[in-house]
């Protein structure tokens, strides 16, 4: 999938990408078929011009129709900018499928960090740098708990409609390994997988958080966790859960 997409790019834009990085799930050795996107970073030795945008935009839309999976999560930076600390940086963007333009998250300390130290080319660059600094990536991270997984937390235990959203299990596997891999970063230095995350969480935590671990992991593998089937305990202990783990990073 990921060499079929390389090469719809290098139609869209002949000579542009220089290299393809696979990053996600897939360098991290957690890939899986049905569930896991397609996360990469696509570089060029110099950005991306309006007319190219709209090329890239019009060949992912296409496949969007299609329903192509797995699906696509990634962004377009050039070689210097990979050098770079990616903090604040604006690049085009590719999220489930859909191309954006400009987007400001996308090229971030994990995602750099990711590329960095669990390299897995499709297409390679012998000059490529990739950045790496575990000082900014620990601080990001812990901006991020108190932001973003903050805001989560409270808009999925007291808003419409995130409320409601809050009460499926795919919420609870996002939440809680969402935390839970940003906290392992934080207490290690270490970028891991989802399911990694979970264990590290229950090693961290003790058994009293067994519940939703276990049910965070059942979602993943596709079998019935131990609160499948109740909603409203599911997120009052998703979110009891979440609390807990970004108290405990001092966020």
């Amino acid at each position: 999938m990921a060499q079929r997409y390389l090469s719809a790019l290098d139609a869209a834009i002949p000579g542009r990408i220089s290299a393809f990085l696979v990053t996600g799930s897939i360098a991290l050795g957690e890939y899986r078929a049905g569930s896991s996107d397609l996360d990469f970073v696509a570089v060029s030795d110099a950005p991306l011009d309006e007319r190219e945008r709209s090329k890239l935009a019009a060949m992912h839309r296409a496949a969007w129709k299609r329903r192509s999976r797995p699906s696509l999560d990634g962004c377009f930076a050039t070689r210097a900018q990979l050098a770079a600390d990616p903090r604040g940086l604006v690049v085009p963007r590719v999220r489930e499928g859909i191309f954006i333009p400009e987007d400001d998250y996308a090229a971030n300390p994990v995602a750099w960090c990711t590329a960095a130290r669990h390299p897995l080319s499709l297409r390679y660059d012998p000059g490529i740098r990739i950045w790496d600094d575990d000082g900014v990536l620990r601080t990001w991270c812990r901006d991020n708990l108190a932001g973003y997984w903050s805001s989560w937390t409270r808009r999925a235990g007291n808003r419409f409609p995130d409320s409601l959203a809050a009460l499926g299990a795919g919420a609870t596997f996002w939440g809680v390994t969402g935390v839970s891999r940003i906290h392992a970063t934080i207490a290690t230095g270490r970028i891991v997988s989802k399911l990694v995350s979970i264990d590290l969480a229950r090693a961290a935590y003790g058994p009293g958080w067994d519940d939703i671990l276990d049910e965070a992991a059942a979602v993943r593998t596709g079998t019935r966790g131990p609160l499948s089937g109740r909603p409203f305990r599911r997120r009052e202990r998703l979110l009891a859960f979440m609390d807990h783990v970004i108290r405990d990073a001092g966020t």
